[in-house]
């Protein structure tokens, strides 16, 4: 098949034109030689035909026909033609038909045309591969062309790992600035959170319009287990601008999550997610399971599917508690105890896989001088010594947390003495997928050591050895020996050293204040320097709480929250601002000074458009432009001007880095002859106008990380409008008991359409409310009619039928 002629006319009548090349790159090489607005044919004569460079990147001509000539004998052809809707068309539908001069005509099926309010969505869930994982298994780093590399904690063996991209397709008519992401996790998931729990990062491209936008990278991030108990995820990203060209190319989100204790092997778990925007109420979806549905509330992707493999993971951990402590600490930080060294360690082996565990082995030496690991060989460093102060306690912990104690008959091959133990539980039924052993042994320092120097640690681990039944080979199969890594007790002369510390959570009023309902930030890795000189770090537990003891009396330290992987979205602080303590007193020896608590807050945001109501009903269709050139105020609750800026060439606006607190909006220099329109007609925040008369909105409070870009103010030409309200009632006289129908009419006959209307008609106290039609319009309690739209010579009726009492 040869290269076609054109024809660039609406008019039907034949104005063909030969090319001798393919269709875009004869516009290319056309638009580079200057003529873009009339394009040449093969033999140099003017086509009329006109080439437009899309925001996307892609290039359009405004061909109108193609004609062929195409050989009777040739074997099937195939042509793969694109195209783009003329932004000015009007209509339900287009067709497009091929006419052969041998075989007649055939037509596609009709394409709906979507209004410039529906944005085409773009949506792919899929298992990323190629990562590669760091030489100490802490870290995995994925990389996809043309996006940044992405960085991640390393996932568990009983982790899944999704990436879920979102975009915008470049033939969709708008684009959206508030993108939101949800995955309602199968039964077999779960999103856990806490030290090692799961993770969730924004990956962005290297180059394109939300690489780096704020917005993008820090979404609102939420975990809610529903009902059924599966865990839905959401991930907001209000004021993320994703334009129209961009898809698959927007943000993309990794997360993993974990399978749930004892789900089978080969076990196939289906996960699909969803994509809508908080700006536009209804989608298109190009892709996914929705591909080619419109008016959609959201887009959902294609089935992202895996089969559960054998899982023998166990999750073990050690915990210590010492006399100083309020709550129990594992690794990193250390447990801080007395002169007496008393303390309590807590060892939990938990079964996280799908098979039953029929065996333990377990094996602990307490802290000693010159001690060991028990697996590795290397030296633990303890500084000082400790002995059992009481019986170790076994306890099974069922999948639904309920504890019971082991019994004795169970335990085999126990050896204990002061300084160590060791056994084997044979537990009856095995350890269940979702159970866990956990051993309480209370510790003091070793009789007759000398008291070590000050803040000296005793460092302790153990090592534990599982077996279970396979029930493919029908075996019973042994795993390696596992040892958790070491932690710590520290031996603190308070006589002699003080401490210092509180708690860091989130403000997200940004009064600084701590007020109840606000979260602790937990997992935040807490610094305190001596000058320039780090002399201790610890992490936030549960409660948002860290003590620092050992540090010199009456001393100025400075207390920091710098580490930067902290800051990085999906972490603690991600998105907020760097904040510590400069000057952190403390108190004189043996005391605790508990002064020192961190708020950390976000910046909000807010804005969207200014728009021309050209039918003034105080909604905003997709065919109403926006308002350059206003100018919008933001102003404290007090009337203080904040921040001032002006609408750009579409109508929209927006202000960044706002503190949480309470505002309202002003605006102003709007065109010569235009007025707000009516304001809060639609219910929808999206499409409906926010300013008074004067142009100025309600108070609007703004929480930390709220990215509120719903305030919109429409404007439209005033109107000559002329109403009259009458009310008639069907009875001349009643008696209690008795009901009676209030009849009201609202006619309009003025010269143009009335929009907004309302009439108030709050019935007496001698009169009980029964019902009212139209249903939905009247309210009792304010009495307020809401007549909405009113057309030239248009009269609208309400029936109010009340008791008298």
């Amino acid at each position: 098949m040869n290269y076609p002629e054109v024809d660039c006319t609406a008019d039907g009548v034949d104005d063909f034109h030969p090319l001798n090349l393919p269709i875009l790159n004869w516009a290319v090489s056309e638009q580079a030689a200057g003529r873009s607005s009339n394009l040449h044919d093969a033999s140099g004569n003017p086509t009329g035909c006109v080439a437009t460079a899309l925001p996307s990147g892609a290039t359009v001509v405004s061909i109108k026909r193609l004609r062929w000539a195409v050989a009777a004998n040739l074997a099937k052809q195939t042509l793969d033609l694109r195209f783009v809707v003329d932004g000015n068309y009007v209509g339900d539908g287009i067709r497009n038909c091929a006419e052969s001069s041998q075989h007649g005509t055939s037509c596609a099926p009709i394409i709906p045309v979507l209004g410039q309010g529906e944005p085409i969505l773009s949506l792919s869930k899929i298992t990323p591969t190629g990562g590669v994982v760091s030489p100490d298994a802490s870290t995995i780093v994925y990389t996809v062309p043309s996006w940044k590399p992405l960085v991640a904690p390393a996932p568990f063996s009983n982790d899944h790992v999704y990436r879920v991209s979102l975009g915008v397709d470049e033939l969709s008519g708008t684009g959206t600035q508030y993108p939101i992401l949800e995955d309602l996790l199968p039964a077999g998931l779960d999103y856990v959170t806490g030290q090692g729990g799961n993770w969730w990062r924004v990956a962005v491209p290297s180059s394109g319009v939300a690489t780096d936008q704020a917005a993008c990278l820090f979404p609102r991030f939420s975990r809610v287990v529903q009902a059924d108990g599966r865990v839905k995820l959401r991930w907001e990203f209000p004021g993320c601008q994703l334009p129209v060209g961009r898809s698959d190319n927007g943000v993309a989100v990794y997360f993993s999550a974990r399978i749930r204790p004892g789900i089978p092997a080969a076990t196939l778990i289906t996960n699909v997610a969803q994509y809508s925007t908080g700006d536009h109420p209804l989608v298109t979806c190009v892709n996914g399971a929705d591909a080619g549905k419109t008016a959609q509330a959201f887009c959902r992707s294609s089935n992202a599917n895996f089969n559960v493999p054998e899982l023998t993971t166990l999750d073990s951990v050690k915990w210590v508690k010492g006399v100083l402590d309020s709550a129990f600490s594992r690794t990193p930080n250390t447990g801080k105890t007395d002169l007496s060294g008393a303390g309590t360690y807590v060892l939990e082996i938990r079964n996280t896989g799908n098979v039953t565990d029929t065996r333990l082995e377990v094996q602990d030496v307490l802290p000693a001088l010159g001690d060991t690991a028990q697996v590795t060989g290397v030296a633990r460093g303890s500084q000082w010594s400790v002995e059992r102060s009481g019986d170790i306690v076994l306890q099974r912990v069922a999948a639904d947390g309920s504890v019971s104690a082991v019994p004795a008959s169970e335990v085999q091959d126990s050896t204990n003495d002061a300084q160590s133990f060791q056994f084997t539980w044979l537990p009856a039924g095995g350890l269940l997928p979702g159970e866990k052993l956990r051993i309480t042994v209370p510790v003091w320092q070793l009789a007759g050591e000398a008291t070590p120097a000050n803040l000296s640690v005793a460092w302790n681990s153990f090592s534990y050895t599982a077996s279970y039944d396979d029930t493919t080979t029908h075996t019973t199969e042994t795993l390696l020996t596992t040892e958790p890594p070491k932690v710590g007790l520290m031996m603190v002369d308070t006589a002699a050293v003080a401490g210092l510390g509180n708690s860091v959570w989130f403000d997200r009023n940004g009064d600084g204040q701590q007020d109840a309902g606000e979260p602790p930030l937990e997992g935040v890795t807490v610094r305190v320097y001596d000058g320039t000189t780090l002399v201790a770090e610890t992490l936030t537990d549960a409660a948002g709480h860290y003590a620092f003891w050992g540090l010199l009396p009456n001393h100025a330290y400075s207390v920091k929250l710098d580490k930067p992987d902290d800051y990085v979205a999906g972490n603690p602080l991600g998105g907020m601002q760097h904040k510590g303590i400069d000057a952190a007193n403390t108190g004189v020896a043996g005391s605790f000074t508990a002064d020192y608590d961190i708020g950390f807050t976000l910046p909000a945001a807010l804005g969207d458009k200014v728009w021309f109501d050209v039918n003034g009903d105080g909604a905003q269709d997709s065919n109403e432009p926006g308002v350059p050139a206003v100018t919008v105020t933001l102003r404290t609750a007090a009337g203080v001007s904040v921040a001032v800026t002006q609408t750009n060439a579409a109508g929209v606006y927006g202000f960044a880095n706002v503190s949480p607190g309470t505002y309202f909006l002003e605006f102003s220099d709007l065109p010569a002859g235009y007025v707000p329109t009516a304001r809060g007609m639609t219910g929808d925040r999206q499409t409906d106008s926010d300013g008074d008369a004067g142009g100025k909105t309600g108070l609007i409070t703004l929480d930390a990380g709220v990215r509120d870009f719903s305030w919109d103010l429409g404007l439209s030409l005033p109107r000559s409008v002329d109403l009259s309200v009458s009310k008639n009632v069907d009875k001349p006289q009643v008696k209690r008991g008795e009901s009676v129908i209030y009849t009201l009419t609202v006619r309009n006959t003025g010269a143009d359409d009335a929009s907004g209307v309302q009439v108030r008609d709050v019935l007496p106290e001698s009169l009980q409310f029964q019902q009212a039609s139209p249903v939905g319009e009247y309210d009792v309690l304010t009495g307020v009619w809401n007549v909405g739209w009113l057309a030239v010579e248009d009269s609208r009726q309400l029936q109010i039928t009340a008791q008298v009492r």
